[in-house]
């Protein structure tokens, strides 16, 4: 009840800044090394897509700006639908249909997950589909994951996707025990 607030001097508080100032320069350099270093394998990312295989990238920290980076390097040329995973109001349905209105220019989008799938086999146009945070809480349901790995599955689609919870691989394959 009786904590006093210590002022500091002027010159402690040019030193407290400096000091942050250095932290923030050298924190800048090793975020510029470590794009570098992340954007090398750009080329072989690259290479999978174009062989049917998605990417799946995981580590600490934001993967956004390195994979809308990629995205703008390599995919430019293709229609991109991004989903924000971390948003906890996210819905599946609104996934698919913001592919079918921005992707297939749909006005209609039927109601049924199976025709949804079926309208985008039927007219295979070839898409990105980047999920940032792929583990985020609105996408750890049967629904979500049926989604996902059905637009996945497909030849046409190019999904692209970071995990972002530090156990997320332990939590999924938890999940995905339990689909079995």
């Amino acid at each position: 009840m009786g904590e006093e607030f210590k002022f500091i001097s002027e010159s402690e508080c040019r030193e407290i800044f400096s000091a942050a100032v250095e932290n923030d320069t050298k924190h800048q350099e090793t975020n510029r090394a470590l794009r570098e270093q992340n954007s090398s394998n750009f080329k072989d990312w690259n290479l999978y897509l174009r062989n049917d295989f998605n990417l799946l990238i995981h580590g600490i920290g934001s993967k956004k700006t390195l994979l809308t980076e990629f995205c703008d390097t390599y995919l430019s040329s293709l229609p991109q639908v991004v989903v924000l995973g971390y948003l906890p109001t996210l819905h599946p349905k609104k996934i698919i249909k913001n592919i079918l209105t921005q992707v297939y220019n749909m006005k209609a989008v039927p109601a049924r997950l199976d025709l949804q799938i079926q309208a985008i086999q039927r007219k295979p146009i070839e898409f990105v589909l980047v999920v940032h945070n792929i583990d985020g809480i609105a996408l750890r349901t049967a629904e979500a994951q049926n989604l996902l790995s059905s637009l996945a599955a497909l030849e046409n689609v190019h999904l692209i996707a970071s995990l972002d919870h530090i156990r997320a691989e332990i939590r999924m394959s938890r999940f995905i025990e339990y689909l079995v």
